[in-house]
């Protein structure tokens, strides 16, 4: 399977895609393929994703010198137990 950086970026996709959720424990709600994904990446496509990461920075308001300066950079939605739907 080829990787796709693009399916791990998105800031309006439902949480069956896009970037891994995880809750304020940095437990993954949704996204465990995805999280697999992101480590089974080669280094060529690691390089793909953080560029993509740095060309799309302004869109989730991170700076994109942060991003270079990191090593395995992974865009993640966090959601709060106030985020949640009430069972």
């Amino acid at each position: 399977m080829t990787f796709d950086p693009a399916k791990h970026i998105s800031a309006d996709s439902p949480v069956t895609r896009g970037p891994i959720v995880i809750d304020d424990h940095g437990r993954i709600l949704s996204g465990h393929d995805r999280h697999d994904e992101l480590l089974d990446r080669t280094p060529e496509e690691g390089a793909r994703y953080k560029l993509m990461l740095i060309n799309h920075s302004p869109q989730f308001g991170v700076d994109p010198m942060a991003i270079m300066r990191m090593k395995t950079p992974v865009l993640v939605r966090k959601i709060s137990p106030k985020d949640m739907p009430h069972r």
